[in-house]
């Protein structure tokens, strides 16, 4: 099984989860079921302490070994989304300050272009 980056779903033992039909469905705990039957359980991990996860889609570095997760410390839960933690309203309030602000840079650049403007032609008529 692979997800949308291409990367393969591992096992709790380890190695490659594989599917051979497309009747697959997973279980809260991890146990992964094809055409009904049990195939093995999804690989849960945790970082090990005293590490971060990577930025880069929640990746362990490759230099510390992940530590299995404790059963009953996860659910696992099929066809559901995470929320994304942003307030839809706070950041629409947020863009239009942000443009408000660029259009005033912007009058602030022309000003600056009429000014500008108007020395050289001062001072090229003041040099004839």
């Amino acid at each position: 099984m692979r997800d949308a980056n291409a990367m393969v779903l591992q096992v709790a033992g380890g190695g490659d989860a594989i599917m051979e039909s497309d009747d697959i469905k997973i279980l809260s705990d991890g146990t992964m079921l094809d055409s009904g039957a049990p195939v093995g359980a999804i690989g849960v991990f945790t970082s090990p302490q005293g590490t971060s996860e990577l930025s880069l889609g929640g990746l362990m570095p490759a230099s510390n070994e992940p530590v299995a997760a404790e059963e009953g410390d996860f659910e696992i839960r099929q066809g559901m989304l995470e929320s994304s933690n942003v307030v839809l309203s706070d950041e629409m309030v947020a863009m239009m300050a942000n443009v408000r602000q660029a259009e005033g840079a912007a009058q602030l650049v022309r000003y600056y272009d009429q000014l500008i403007g108007q020395a050289i032609t001062t001072f090229a008529r003041a040099g004839r």
